[in-house]
């Protein structure tokens, strides 16, 4: 595992049962890429789209990207990670116990203050890679983006891992597949498409971790914003549509290129192999795109070489770690 302590980049996600990608904007759609086009298409322009939304995320620490939502009648407001690595939305209850440092550290959601509250009731268990969240399902309009979802499933959060007590976010909106989710529940994007909320089953995400005023990152629902691409999308097939998992080629370490030509030649052509250059994942590997991680994870084998030849080191509970400031000057990552 190779852990970054900044990264910059640039993810559009499409659609509901595939998907596909470029620098790194990733579409995810069912049928040909013909009708990816369509979509896309259609939902370029924001001035011409009606049901088409934006919502500012914030950086915290170049760990985590976050935005608020708010729950309930009247709302409740919440601050969560947009994660496409999950597909469940939980928050913390304000019925949780007073022992749980990492509720009370949080906003609570209280569902008698919620006029829209529906009492569901199903325990559920979330598990993370590294921590766990347990609680109970229940349902409530969530508005994002100004957009009310009614109806929305999500989790009341009576225990979570000790290890959420210093994150900035008060929980988790899932924005993986259906298939992913714990509670087997619409996503908030499957219900906004069934709630014609959007104009299309389409979000993109632009992530600045330098954000400035006028550059902060923004989730776009419903669309595309072409204020922060250039040029046409090229698409890659999800292969497992539960994550938004892709298959990667290969990793090439030690390779001299020039960046500005790297992106307009065809794959098998922009890298040519030589002058001690090693050659990772031979075989192609799975990659899942994961916007609520902040870090890169592999087979132990081979990010272990890696690692080596990046000059990390071991830290207790993360098997590799390397200075991003150190790195940028001597390698460049896609």
């Amino acid at each position: 595992m190779i852990l970054f302590s900044a990264v910059l980049f640039l993810v559009i996600l499409v659609s509901s049962f595939a998907a596909d990608v470029v620098n790194i904007p990733l579409f995810a759609v069912q049928g040909p890429e013909e009708r990816f086009r369509v979509i896309i298409d259609k939902t370029k322009g924001l001035s011409e789209q009606t049901k088409l939304s934006q919502l500012k995320i914030r950086c915290f620490q170049n760990a985590e990207y976050n935005a608020f939502i708010t729950i309930g009648t009247p709302g409740q407001l919440f601050r969560v990670v947009l994660d496409t690595g999950s597909a469940d939305l939980w928050i913390p209850s304000v019925h949780c116990p007073k022992s749980n440092l990492a509720c009370q550290s949080h906003r609570k959601y209280n569902s008698t203050s919620s006029t829209s509250h529906k009492y569901v009731g199903e325990a559920i268990k979330i598990n993370y890679e590294f921590l766990d969240v347990t609680g109970y399902l229940s349902k409530d309009t969530v508005t994002m983006a100004g957009m009310p979802v009614r109806g929305q499933v999500f989790t009341e959060a009576m225990h979570q891992s000790d290890a959420l007590i210093d994150i900035v976010a008060d929980g988790v909106l899932g924005l993986g597949f259906s298939k992913l989710s714990v509670a087997k529940a619409p996503t908030i994007l499957d219900n906004m498409v069934k709630q014609n909320l959007v104009a299309a089953p389409v979000f993109s995400f632009y992530l600045n971790r330098q954000a400035t005023v006028g550059s902060e990152s923004m989730l776009t629902l419903g669309g595309t914003n072409p204020a922060f691409y250039k040029g046409d999308f090229t698409f890659i097939d999800v292969s497992r549509a539960k994550f938004w998992q892709l298959e990667m080629d290969r990793i090439y370490f030690g390779l001299s290129f020039n960046l500005g030509n790297m992106f307009s030649l065809l794959p098998e052509a922009r890298v040519k192999v030589g002058n001690g250059a090693e050659v990772f994942c031979k075989q192609g590997c799975a990659v899942i795109i994961d916007s609520g991680s902040s870090v890169i994870t592999g087979p132990m084998e081979e990010t272990n070489e890696l690692n080596k030849r990046l000059g990390g080191w071991e830290v207790p509970q993360i098997p590799g770690m390397v200075r991003a400031r150190h790195l940028g000057r001597k390698y460049h990552f896609f």
